[in-house]
């Protein structure tokens, strides 16, 4: 039997950066997800939260590399609010 060393991967790191707080109305910031050193995605992240007089409205976009990858992981989280919301 040859037994061989484990593999092991470089964790992720998540680096994000706010360029903009306006309170209640909008956040701005950079969100970099890289491994081992090598930048794998690097977006700009806008959240806008409108206020339609007792409900809030939350429009969200994500551009630059990656910004397609990171759909998934923005629409689950919404989901997740607005279930929790609802409940």
């Amino acid at each position: 039997m040859v037994l061989l060393p484990a593999l092991v991967e470089e964790p992720f790191t998540e680096t994000d950066e706010y360029r903009e707080i306006v309170r209640p109305k909008r956040l701005v910031f950079t969100e970099t997800v890289s491994r081992g050193g090598k930048v794998l995605t690097q977006t700009l992240c806008t959240v806008e939260f409108i206020d339609l007089g007792g409900r809030t409205e939350v429009v969200l976009t994500d551009h630059g590399v990656g910004a397609e990858v990171h759909r998934r992981g923005w629409t689950r989280a919404l989901d997740q609010l607005a279930a929790a919301r609802a409940s």
